[in-house]
């Protein structure tokens, strides 16, 4: 009877630590964004496998409050590669006044006045010249990013002195108990009925 009585009451308060173990409620914002400025960068990057020449002397170009002077002209031997993890948006930054095409993995993508925006899929994905043009500046943000203040603002053409972070990446979300009311009173009856246990075990020891 003794051993029969002390095993439920292990038993009881086994289920009552599960009861009230918290859950993990983590976000799913894991994505990351990647960027290259080819005025402050060249043709060096970490994430970006870049082959082709540069050039200084096509005038400037404003984007996000960053003076772009610098390009990657887009010829027949110019490719750009990169490993996406997920589906992410490219955004590319060419002259004002450049409305063609771009061939982005396998497709060709048109500019609206120097400006292009695209969703690639997750793997291997390539930018190279569908027609002659000027990149000065790439972005690529995956999917679950969260926009800071600064990429979240409308983008304009007006000059700042600002710089780019090369990455930035999501703060880390917090992990926080969560526990229902029907769970508190389910533990708290079991609790209950520990203690009985818990006292007749004392009370069959005594005898």
């Amino acid at each position: 009877m003794r051993k029969a009585i002390k095993t439920l009451a292990i038993i009881l308060l086994a289920v009552t630590a599960f009861i009230l173990k918290p859950t993990d409620t983590r976000a799913e914002g894991t994505g990351k964004e990647y960027t290259h400025n080819f005025t402050t960068e060249d043709l060096t990057d970490s994430y970006f496998t870049i082959t082709g020449k540069t050039t200084s002397g096509k005038g400037s170009v404003e984007y996000n409050g960053l003076t772009l002077t610098t390009a990657l002209k887009m010829e027949s031997s110019t490719l750009i590669q990169f490993e996406a993890r997920t589906n992410a948006e490219l955004t590319l930054v060419f002259d004002n006044n450049f409305n063609g095409y771009v061939k982005v993995s396998k497709q060709n993508v048109q500019a609206e006045n120097g400006l292009l925006k695209v969703t690639v899929h997750e793997g291997t994905n390539f930018i190279a010249k569908s027609e002659v043009a000027n990149l000065y500046y790439i972005r690529l943000v995956e999917e679950g990013e969260q926009e800071t203040s600064s990429i979240a603002a409308e983008e304009t053409s007006t000059p700042k002195e600002t710089t780019t972070e090369k990455e930035t990446v999501d703060d880390a979300a917090q992990i926080t108990p969560t526990v229902t009311y029907g769970e508190i009173i389910i533990a708290a009856f079991i609790a209950f009925l520990s203690g009985i246990c818990c006292v007749l075990i004392f009370v069959f020891t005594l005898r």
